[in-house]
């Protein structure tokens, strides 16, 4: 038949994907997702580890990955975060709204 459903995240949505598949958004029915790194308070990062968190989230730069781990407390590590935009990945101007 050739018919089905399927939902995925938008992210996983490349715009060329729209000459096979119809792509309805589903903004209002499911709740944003934030992914977040959790390393242990303390601990040496590898280079590798700082590479992927960076090709993770470009928005967090070694120095700022460092400083985070220097903290004592969650309370000292939400300033230094809140006022860095949180980028939205994926998708395209092609998702039917």
């Amino acid at each position: 038949m050739g018919m089905g459903i399927g939902v995925i995240s938008g992210m996983a949505y490349e715009c060329d994907d729209h000459e096979d598949f119809i792509a309805v958004s589903g903004e209002n029915i499911f709740p944003k997702c934030t992914t977040y790194f959790g390393f242990r308070r303390g601990m040496i990062l590898s280079r590798y580890a700082m590479s992927f968190i960076n090709l993770f989230a470009e928005h967090l730069n070694p120095k700022l990955i460092m400083k985070a781990a220097e903290t004592k407390t969650q309370d000292e590590v939400n300033p230094l975060f809140s006022k860095i935009e949180l980028p939205v990945k994926g998708g395209c101007d092609q998702i039917k709204l």
